[in-house]
């Protein structure tokens, strides 16, 4: 297809790029780095006011994090030429949304991790095999019995979205977590019915990160 076709630059262009930030105005930098890059693309940018929206977006990176960004965008296979706030995290460099979004989708990951290892009610998990009975070091006989991991203390702010998630307690928050695609068979409920779909999965993120929002201002 026309827009698969290698938009490998010749290897003199990114350095001039970079270049270009350390040597001109940064908006004009920008524009410079757009128009080029963007030619290998399914749309090339063009429109002036697309410039100022990157300009304005960009406007805070330093000329070494803009060579950055341009650099690893050329490396991304995409159809369209990445949006502002995907420079910024090639760059490095998140906004306060990407980084609230970043943080309460790790935040998520450890609730799933805990709920697919302690279960909703947050019981120990076993650990490995069972150990032989025996006598211990202090000559007590011990029957033979199983390791158990206890289930950790939750986060503060991971408790705050929970409950925030379950309408003020912590506990309904973790049911209606453990209603996730992902754990569909963890719950023992009939969330499997849903489908380890992308769109069900990206819903319920997007849910979840409204309630981490709203309980970690």
């Amino acid at each position: 297809m026309e827009q698969e076709q290698s938009r490998a630059l010749p290897p003199a262009i990114l350095p001039r790029l970079v270049k270009t930030f350390a040597n001109c105005a940064k908006d004009e930098g920008i524009t410079a780095a757009i128009t080029l890059l963007s030619l290998g693309y399914e749309r090339p940018m063009t429109d002036t006011r697309t410039f100022t929206l990157y300009q304005e977006a960009l406007a805070d990176l330093t000329p070494g994090e803009l060579g950055i960004a341009f650099s690893r965008a050329e490396l991304e296979e995409a159809r369209f030429f990445p949006p502002p706030a995907r420079l910024r995290q090639l760059a490095g460099v998140e906004t306060a949304d990407q980084c609230s979004e970043r943080e309460a989708l790790e935040g998520l990951r450890w609730v799933l991790a805990r709920i697919r290892n302690h279960g909703i009610e947050g019981r120990p998990k076993r650990l490995g095999e069972k150990r032989a009975a025996g006598r211990g070091e202090d000559g007590e006989y011990r029957e033979a019995e199983y390791d158990y991991l206890p289930c950790p203390t939750t986060p503060v702010a991971i408790g705050f979205a929970l409950s925030e998630l379950g309408a003020g307690s912590v506990e309904a928050g973790v049911k209606l977590a453990a209603l996730h695609p992902m754990l569909a068979e963890v719950a023992g409920n009939e969330a499997g019915s849903m489908g380890l779909t992308l769109a069900a999965i990206d819903k319920f993120e997007a849910r979840w990160v409204a309630a981490w929002r709203r309980s970690n201002r």
